[in-house]
């Protein structure tokens, strides 16, 4: 994330595949993820611009016996841009503020404006590196309009080798304990909080209701997953990973423009999959 710049890793790029065997009435899900952030350094205080981009490829399968057409509802894109700029602060801190804007859509039609969200965060972070214990402490909160979740989130984050082979990371989005082998080598257990948001254009009557007042406006995922990951360094900067996993809660629903409950797709958990390579700092 931005805000570990220069604290602990930067991720410069990424490539990530997340696979899901859905239940309920869907019969898959599946997220292709691509990243970059590019640092701008502007003084020699450790000021920098960093700017965000990002694509993503979302693939639903739905089953034929739902109560609605799935014709152009299984399938979203995402793009968005982001920019950050983050200084240093007294006794080590360290302040950074981000905003960004996402297009996000099935796009059955040119884009219209209910395919645009804005999102911003911002954080506080404290580190020490150079010593035998490292640790980083991140405070900060973040909000996206319109999202899964109608309410700034928190962000508090807690991170510590505490052991020349094991270290910890406490807080949101991901909490883990590592064991590093070697400098290649690294496996952890975690818990992560995985989530979506996308509109739906063409607003679509739900078929449930006789009267035709609910429609289908956008479509949201709320997961928690817990699982065992392993992580291998191709280079110094390079680094291959592997996560597998299950759902501890699981909510894939359709909603209304107020984003009111319409359709609860699958709420059952599953086995959980991700794996990817990043370019990191």
């Amino acid at each position: 994330m931005f805000f570990c710049l220069h604290t602990q890793a930067q991720d410069l790029a990424k490539i990530e595949y997340t696979y899901l065997p859905e239940g309920g009435k869907a019969t898959h899900f599946e997220r292709l993820k691509i990243a970059a952030n590019i640092p701008f350094k502007l003084d020699k205080k450790g000021t920098y611009l960093v700017i965000g981009l990002e694509y993503r490829n979302i693939n639903i399968g739905l089953k034929e016996e739902v109560p609605f057409a799935i014709t152009n509802l299984e399938h979203y894109q995402m793009y968005g841009v982001n920019a950050g700029y983050s200084f240093k602060l007294k006794n080590d801190w360290r302040f950074a503020i981000r905003l960004g804007a996402r297009i996000s859509s099935n796009f059955e039609t040119s884009i219209v404006s209910d395919d645009f969200r804005y999102s911003g965060d911002f954080v506080f972070v404290k580190s020490k590196k150079e010593i035998d214990k490292p640790w980083r402490i991140v405070l900060g909160m973040q909000y996206s309009n319109p999202g899964t979740l109608n309410f700034p989130l928190p962000i508090i984050n807690y991170y510590k080798k505490f052991h020349e082979r094991w270290s910890f990371n406490i807080g949101t989005p991901k909490t883990n304990l590592k064991y590093h082998f070697d400098k290649r080598n690294t496996i952890q257990a975690y818990a992560l909080v995985d989530r979506f948001y996308t509109n739906v254009q063409k607003n679509r009557n739900f078929l449930g209701e006789a009267d035709g007042s609910s429609q289908i406006a956008n479509i949201s995922s709320l997961r928690i997953v817990g699982g065992l990951g392993y992580e291998y360094a191709i280079t110094e900067h390079l680094l291959l990973y592997l996560y597998a996993g299950h759902t501890l809660n699981n909510d894939l629903r359709l909603r209304d423009e107020n984003r009111n409950d319409v359709y609860t797709i699958n709420n059952s958990n599953s086995f959980f999959a991700q794996g990817g390579i990043k370019f990191k700092i």
